[in-house]
């Protein structure tokens, strides 16, 4: 599976994730008393649903969000060496034919 495919499946499964348990947390505390309409309503169930979808979608973006900004290369591994001392590389002169 390419990197990039691995990449967007865990930020997405890390996303639902925190939406469970953010849906879990505010019917919890009852906040603006959505734990009692989930939990109480006819169809409350639907709406909990709605809500762990649509918090899913948006967590799940900001951690691709996240993991862009920190510099995660999914795309593709690096290339030579790598470590400590290997960030100065010499340059190496190469002779180019000039074509008109």
């Amino acid at each position: 599976m390419p990197r990039l495919v691995q990449l967007f499946l865990v930020s997405t499964g890390i996303g639902y994730a925190l939406a469970g348990v953010f849906l879990a947390l505010v019917i919890w505390f009852d906040v603006a008393h959505l734990g009692h309409l989930i939990l109480n309503v006819d169809g409350g169930w639907f709406a909990g649903g709605v809500f762990v979808v649509l918090t899913g979608n948006v967590f799940a973006a900001v951690q691709v969000g996240i993991s862009v900004m920190r510099g995660v290369d999914a795309a593709e591994p690096p290339e030579g060496p790598t470590g400590p001392g290997m960030r100065g590389h010499a340059t190496i002169p190469v002779k180019v034919d000039e074509r008109s």
